[in-house]
C-alpha cells in the first residue's frame, strides 16, 4: 500500500513545512534567522562526525540531546526521506510491494525508510528514538507498534507467520557487525545504505548472500549472476545518484556547512523469495542499470552498465553527435538486441538513436524525485 503519484514539488513542500513548524515549536529555531542557522550548523557537522569518526559500528546516538535531534530533524531526516523514495519508486517498476501485508522497519529512526508505506507497519529502534518519531509522525503508531532495537525478532516473525513481511534496513548495516539470521524469515528486504565503499561492498557481499539462501534481487540489479564490481574490482562499489529537493532555508544552511548535497548517492537493494528459477531469472531481455556517471574520454564517451555478470561500458564515438547516452547514474536504460558486447574493451557501442533508450518509472519520475 503506497502511493507515489504526488507531484514532487507539493510533496516535498509538505514535509518540509511539517520539519519546520516542529523546529520552531519544539525548539524555538527559526530556519530563516542566520544565527539559527548557524546553530543548527554546528549540530549538524557534530552529528556527522559521530557517525563518521567511529570503527565500532553499536555505538548509539545520543537521542536524548536535543541539539542531535534538531540536527536529525532538520537534516538527515529529511534526506533520508529522499533517499527512500528513490529506492521505493525504482522497486515499484518491477510490483515489488504487490502482496506485502506488513512492513518491519528495523533501526527506524524517524521513520524515513518506511515512510511511503501506507500500511501496518511496526518500528524497531531505541525508545529515545521513539519519542521523537512520535512529534512528527502523521499518524502516530500505537505503542504496540513500536519495539526496542535488541529485541530478537525470530519471535516476533513466527508471531505474523500467516502475513506477508517487508523487512526495511535504512542505514542499518553501518550500524551492525553482522545481519541477524532472522532475515532470511522474511519474504521481501528492502537495504538503504550510505554510498561509501566499505558499506557498499558489504552490501553486494550480502546480496550473494541472499541468492544463495533463495531471495531474487529485484532491483537495482537486473540479473541473479554474481556482481562483476565484486568479480572485476577490489575498489568499485555500486551505488546510485539523485536530483536533491532543497527549499532556500535549506539552501542557506547549506552556505555555512562543507557538506553540499545538491545530488544523493545512495546504496541500496530490494530482494524478495525467488519467484521463478535460477534459470529464468537470468533472462533478462534487454534491461540494464547504469552504475556510473557520464565518462567522457578522447574520441568517444563512456557509461558503466549492469546487466550479467560481466564488467561492460556502453559507448558512443563523439562524431556520431546525435548520439545521446548521457544517462543518469542508477537509471533503468532498455538496448537493443542488435548491440554487440566487444570483449577487448569491455564495451558495448551504439552506432544509432534506437539501440538504446531509458525506461520511465511507473510514476512518471524517471531521476527518482
Amino acid at each position: 500500500m503506497i502511493d507515489l503519484k504526488s507531484k514532487p514539488y507539493l510533496f516535498w513542500k509538505s514535509q518540509l513545512d511539517k520539519i519546520q513548524n516542529i523546529l520552531l515549536k519544539n525548539y524555538q529555531m527559526n530556519l530563516y534567522d542566520a544565527q539559527n542557522l548557524r546553530t543548527l550548523a554546528a549540530a549538524i557537522l557534530k552529528l556527522s562526525d559521530h557517525y563518521q569518526s567511529t570503527q565500532d559500528k553499536l555505538k548509539i546516538t545520543d537521542w536524548s540531546d536535543k541539539k542531535n535531534q534538531m540536527a536529525y530533524l532538520a537534516y538527515f531526516h529529511f534526506l533520508n526521506l529522499q533517499r527512500s523514495r528513490r529506492v521505493f519508486t525504482q522497486a515499484d517498476q518491477f510490483n515489488f510491494f504487490q502482496g506485502v501485508e506488513l512492513v518491519l522497519d528495523f533501526g527506524s529512526g524517524l521513520g524515513a525508510g518506511s515512510y511511503d508505506w501506507k500500511g501496518e507497519k511496526f518500528f524497531f529502534d531505541w525508545p529515545t528514538a521513539h519519542r521523537l518519531h512520535q512529534q512528527i509522525a502523521d499518524d502516530v503508531p500505537s505503542p504496540d507498534h513500536w519495539r526496542s532495537q535488541d529485541l530478537d525478532l525470530s519471535d516476533f516473525l513466527a508471531l505474523k507467520q500467516k502475513k506477508s513481511v517487508l523487512g526495511i534496513f535504512s542505514f542499518s548495516l553501518v550500524e551492525m557487525k553482522s545481519w541477524p539470521e532472522w532475515i532470511f524469515n522474511l519474504d521481501k528486504i528492502i537495504f538503504i545504505e550510505p554510498s561509501v565503499q566499505n558499506i557498499s561492498r558489504d552490501l553486494m557481499a550480502l546480496r550473494q548472500t541472499l541468492i544463495e539462501n533463495s531471495f531474487q534481487v529485484v532491483a537495482p540489479c537486473v540479473h541473479q549472476e554474481a556482481c562483476p564490481m565484486l568479480t572485476y574490482s577490489k575498489k568499485d562499489w555500486c551505488h546510485d545518484r539523485l536530483d536533491t529537493f532543497q527549499p532556500d532555508w535549506f539552501k542557506a544552511l547549506e552556505t555555512v556547512l562543507p557538506i553540499k548535497n545538491q545530488t544523493l548517492t545512495l546504496s541500496y537493494l530490494a530482494v524478495q523469495k525467488k519467484m521463478v528459477t535460477q534459470k529464468e531469472s537470468q533472462s533478462t531481455g534487454g534491461n540494464a542499470r547504469v552504475v556510473s556517471d557520464w565518462l567522457p574520454e578522447k574520441g568517444k564517451s563512456r557509461l558503466m552498465i549492469c546487466q550479467n555478470q560481466h564488467r561492460q561500458f556502453l559507448s558512443a564515438l563523439k562524431r556520431n553527435s546525435e548520439i545521446n547516452i548521457e544517462f543518469k547514474r542508477g537509471q533503468l536504460i532498455q538496448l537493443d538486441d542488435s548491440l554487440d558486447f566487444m570483449k577487448t574493451s569491455a564495451e558495448i557501442r551504439v552506432e544509432r538513436t534506437d539501440q538504446v533508450k531509458e525506461i520511465i518509472a511507473n510514476n512518471g519520475v524517471s531521476d527518482g524525485n
